[in-house]
C-alpha cells in the first residue's frame, strides 16, 4: 500500500474497518508523510494534501511500485474493487503523479497487459526505473492455481512478461525485496496447493538476466515461521528484513528476522530489539527510510486495526519514539540532478522514459519528451535525445530565432502564472553525494491481501465488534486498548461504508485452511 518517492512516503488504499477478519470497504484515501524532517512518531506531520483526491481508486490487494520519469510515478496494478456482485479482481493500472498530485487510469502502454489478479507483489529497480510484479491470485472463481511469472513495466509505459515460469509454482500474499544488484528476493506466502511456504525457501529472480534461482536458508531455531501478508524490506548492504504477518490460527506476528543476501550460505538471524515494538499485525506497510524501517498501519486483531507509525533504527535495532532522518541517501529514489531554482525541467533526461500528463498522449505537457511537468510515466515516446538539441540541429536562421522567441514568451507567461499558484515539493534527490544510490529500490512492500481467516479458528466462533472508533473530530483512530497501539488520528475521515459493498469473496482453494476467509454464503 505504500511507496517511498523522493522525500515522501505515499500510502494509498487498503481498508479502514474489519469484522471477524472480513475487511470493510476499500478506502480511496492517499496519505502523504514527509520524511526529511524530524517528528514525534505519535504525531506524524501528514501533508495537508492527504485525504481523498480526485480520481483516487478504492482498491484492496494491489501491487505497488514507483517508476516513470525520475522514478516520480506511483504505480498500482490489479487488486480488488467492489461492484454490485461483490469484490472482483482487476487488471487496471493506476499512476499517481507525485509532482503535480493527480491520477491517470490505464496510461497508454505497449505490450500485452498482465491478467487480473490480487495479492501479487510489486517492487522497483531504481537504476532502470522498471517496476516488477510477481505472482498473485487469478480472477477465475474457484481456481486452484496461482500466477508464477514476473511482469515488468519498463519506463512506466511498456509491459512484458520476463523470465518464464518460476520454480515451485506461483505464490500469493508473499513479499519481495530488491537487492542492489537487481535481484528480487521473494519470500513466504502460499502456493497453489494451499501450503504456506517456509522461509527456508528463498526464491530469487535476477532482473538483469531474467533467471530464477531457488536458494535455501537455515532458520534461527524455528524462526522465522511461515507467514502470509507480511512485509520485507532491503537495506543498503543487501540484508532483507522480514516483519510480522499472518502466522495462521489467529497469530498476528510481530517478530523481526534478517537474512544477509551477500553470504554464500544463507542463514536467518533474529536480532534483539530495544524500545517499544508495535503489536503483531498483518497487511501492513513497511518502508526502508535511510537506515530506519518504518512500520505503518495494519490489522492487529480479528476485528481491530492500528493507524500508528513506528520506526526501527536498524543500526542498533532500537524502536524509536522520535524520528530523526538518517542516511537518506541510501534510499533516495531520484536519479537526476536537482533542477536549478525556478526551473521546471532538469538539464538531463532519463533514458527512454517519455511521459505525459494525460492517458499516454506524448508531448501534451509543460515539458517536452518527459519533463518534470509530466505525469510520472505512461507516455509513449520520450527518448534519450535532449529536446533542445533537436531544435538546434534541425532549424536555423530566422526560424530558430522565432522558435526561441516563442518558447521564451511561453516560459515567461507560464512562470508568471505560476508565481501565484501553490507549488508541490520537488521529488528530486536530496542534496549531497550518494555513492550508493545507483541501484537502490524504494523497499516498499505493498500488497494488502484481501484474503481473511475463518471465524472459528480466530474467535472460537464468537462474533466480535469492530475495535475502531471515531474521535471527537470524526477522524479515524485505532483501538486505544490494543497492545502497544497508540491512537494516531489521521488528517482524513474514514471512508463512507455505504459507498462500497461489504460482500465476502468466495474462498479460493489455494489458501491454507488456517488462512481462509469466510465463504460468501456464510
Amino acid at each position: 500500500m505504500g511507496v517511498l518517492i523522493g522525500n515522501k512516503i505515499f500510502v494509498q488504499g487498503g481498508y479502514t474497518s474489519v469484522l471477524n477478519n472480513v475487511p470493510g470497504p476499500a478506502t480511496n484515501e492517499m496519505i502523504v508523510l514527509p520524511i526529511d524532517q524530524s517528528f514525534q512518531l505519535s504525531n506524524p506531520p501528514y501533508e495537508a494534501d492527504s485525504g481523498t483526491m480526485p480520481g483516487s481508486p478504492a482498491v484492496l490487494g494491489q501491487a505497488n511500485f514507483f517508476g516513470g520519469y525520475n522514478n516520480s510515478g506511483f504505480y498500482m496494478f490489479g487488486g480488488q474493487i467492489s461492484n454490485s456482485s461483490g469484490r472482483v479482481e482487476i487488471s487496471t493500472l493506476y499512476m499517481f503523479n507525485t509532482t503535480h498530485y493527480n491520477w491517470t487510469v490505464n496510461p497508454q502502454t505497449t505490450g500485452q497487459w498482465p491478467e487480473p489478479r490480487d495479492s501479487a507483489s510489486g517492487i522497483s529497480h531504481l537504476a532502470t526505473g522498471d517496476g516488477y510484479i510477481f505472482g498473485g491470485e487469478p480472477q477465475v472463481s474457484g481456481s486452484s492455481w496461482l500466477f508464477n511469472t514476473t511482469w515488468r513495466l519498463q519506463y512506466g509505459n511498456s509491459w512484458s512478461e520476463v523470465g518464464g515460469s518460476a520454480p515451485g509454482g506461483g505464490r500469493q500474499s508473499h513479499a519481495v525485496a530488491m537487492l542492489s544488484d537487481g535481484r528480487m528476493v521473494i519470500l513466504g506466502g502460499s502456493d497453489g496447493a494451499g501450503n504456506s511456504i517456509p522461509l527456508t525457501e528463498v526464491l530469487v529472480f535476477d532482473t538483469n538476466s531474467g533467471t530464477y534461482t531457488s536458494m535455501n536458508a537455515t532458520l534461527s531455531g524455528s524462526n522465522p515461521v511461515p507467514r502470509l501478508a507480511h512485509t520485507v524490506v532491503s537495506t543498503y548492504d543487501d540484508k532483507v528484513i522480514v516483519h510480522g504477518g499472518d502466522g495462521g490460527n489467529g497469530k498476528f506476528l510481530s517478530d523481526i528476522a534478517v537474512l544477509d543476501m551477500k553470504q554464500t550460505n544463507l542463514a536467518w538471524t533474529v536480532p534483539t530489539t530495544t524500545g517499544t515494538a508495535p503489536s503483531g499485525r498483518l497487511a501492513h506497510t513497511a518502508i526502508m527510510v535511510g537506515t530506519q524501517m518504518f512500520i505503518m498501519y495494519g490489522q492487529t486483531g480479528a476485528s481491530s486495526l492500528d493507524n500508528g507509525v513506528y520506526a526501527l533504527d536498524t543500526a542498533g535495532w532500537a524502536w524509536q519514539t522520535n524520528y530523526t532522518p538518517k542516511n537518506l541517501n541510501y534510499t533516495n529514489t531520484g536519479i537526476l540532478p536537482a533542477p536549478a531554482p525556478g526551473s521546471d525541467q532538469p538539464s538531463t533526461q532519463n533514458s527512454g522514459d517519455g511521459i505525459d500528463n494525460t492517458n499516454g498522449s506524448n508531448g501534451n505537457t509543460s515539458s517536452s519528451g518527459g519533463g518534470k511537468g509530466s505525469n510520472g510515466g505512461g507516455g509513449n515516446g520520450g527518448g534519450k535525445t535532449n529536446t533542445s538539441a533537436i531544435i538546434g540541429g534541425s532549424v536555423g536562421g530566422v526560424a530558430l530565432v522565432l522558435i526561441l522567441a516563442a518558447l521564451a514568451a511561453f516560459a515567461w507567461l507560464r512562470n508568471r502564472k505560476r508565481k501565484g499558484e501553490p507549488q508541490k515539493t520537488s521529488v528530486y534527490p536530496l542534496p549531497g553525494t550518494d555513492s550508493h544510490r545507483a541501484y537502490f529500490s524504494n523497499n516498499a512492500y505493498d500488497s494488502a491481501p484481501p484474503y481473511y481467516q475463518q471465524n472459528a479458528p480466530w474467535n472460537n466462533g464468537q462474533k466480535t465488534s469492530i475495535s475502531l472508533h471515531n474521535d471527537s473530530s470524526g477522524e479515524f483512530a485505532s483501538n486505544p486498548t490494543s497492545n502497544n497501539n497508540t491512537s494516531h488520528p489521521l488528517p482524513v475521515p474514514m471512508s463512507n461504508p455505504t459507498a462500497f459493498h461489504h460482500d465476502a469473496a468466495a474462498q479460493k482453494p489455494n489458501t491454507p485452511i488456517e488462512f481462509q476467509k469466510p465463504n460468501a454464503g456464510d
